[in-house]
């Protein structure tokens, strides 16, 4: 998505996008902060005792399943780390292009679509028609969209 319809985009799922960050973050925390060890070694019937052979029932599938839910996990971890990182680069783009808009048009794009006000509540609370409103806002989108293309 790219152009007017991927800095609206943004804009509109601001606080949506902020909460699952939030969410990934506390679900990446979880994650690494289990240790891979104590979970390869529960998968285990029995602990490690040096170089003595055990003659139990456990085949050799029981470390290839270890290895296989230590690279699912490792690739979990990755997907949600990539996917942070996405989300955080978009999230400051926004950011850092609505700090170089006017005052007028950064009151408008931060009213409408960070606080969620109504346009109407917010051409009231700015004392300006709902026209000018949306000619703002409209050009503060395309002073966004010009600064997210550069970068």
């Amino acid at each position: 998505m790219e152009g007017r319809n991927y800095a609206e985009y943004i804009l509109k799922n601001y606080s949506q996008i902020k909460r699952e960050l939030k969410v990934k973050e506390a679900l990446l925390d979880i994650t690494l902060s289990e240790a891979q060890e104590d979970i390869i070694e529960g998968m285990n019937f029995e602990r490690f005792q040096g170089e003595r052979v055990s003659h139990s029932k456990v085949t050799d599938k029981t470390a290839a399943i270890a290895l296989d839910y230590k690279r699912a996990r490792e690739r979990v971890v990755m997907d949600l780390e990539m996917d942070i990182r996405k989300r955080k680069l978009e999230l400051l783009k926004v950011d850092t292009a609505m700090e170089v808009l006017d005052e007028k048009e950064q009151r408008v794009i931060r009213g409408i679509y960070i606080d969620m006000k109504s346009r109407s509540q917010l051409s009231r609370e700015l004392y300006i028609s709902e026209g000018t409103l949306n000619r703002w806002r409209k050009k503060g989108i395309a002073s966004i969209n010009q600064y997210i293309c550069l970068k």
